[in-house]
């Protein structure tokens, strides 16, 4: 409530849209997610833009379900669905195996590899540097 009726303190200079009318439709029965979009008369990527809780892998909408829709067909759903391609595999780190010795530092392990201390504090799970244990081996994520 705070932020909503104080926009221009939290979010100077701006434009608000106007407000979109929706209407709202109660779905009576279990209904399958294909009729309920043949019956809207919206394609189907717009049907999911107003519709954001809905995936094009449901099948069937419960009883209940409130499908929405615009007033006039001619407005841009409030939310755009994503087009997800395949993502490209990630390439595999490539990692070096470092026992630590006794009075060894990790900023100095970091530099014997040509790698940096956050880097592998993340690929092997610590929080702090100073966590490091003398006979803990390490993985060194390669550059």
């Amino acid at each position: 409530m705070e932020i909503g009726t104080n926009l221009n303190r939290y979010f100077p200079g701006l434009d608000m849209d106007s407000p979109v009318e929706i209407k709202e439709v109660v779905v009576s029965g279990k209904t399958s997610l294909a009729s309920l979009i043949n019956t809207s008369g919206l394609k189907r990527d717009e049907f999911f833009g107003w519709n954001p809780a809905l995936s094009p892998t449901t099948q069937f909408v419960p009883a209940g379900y409130r499908v929405k829709l615009p007033s006039d067909k001619s407005v841009t759903p409030l939310v755009v669905v994503a087009k997800n391609p395949t993502p490209e595999p990630r390439p595999r780190v490539q990692v070096v195996h470092h026992r630590v010795k006794r009075g060894e530092t990790l900023f100095e392990i970091a530099r014997l590899y040509g790698a940096s201390v956050e880097r592998i504090l993340k690929v092997n799970g610590l929080r702090k540097a100073h966590l490091l244990k003398v006979g803990t081996t390490l993985q060194i994520p390669k550059i």
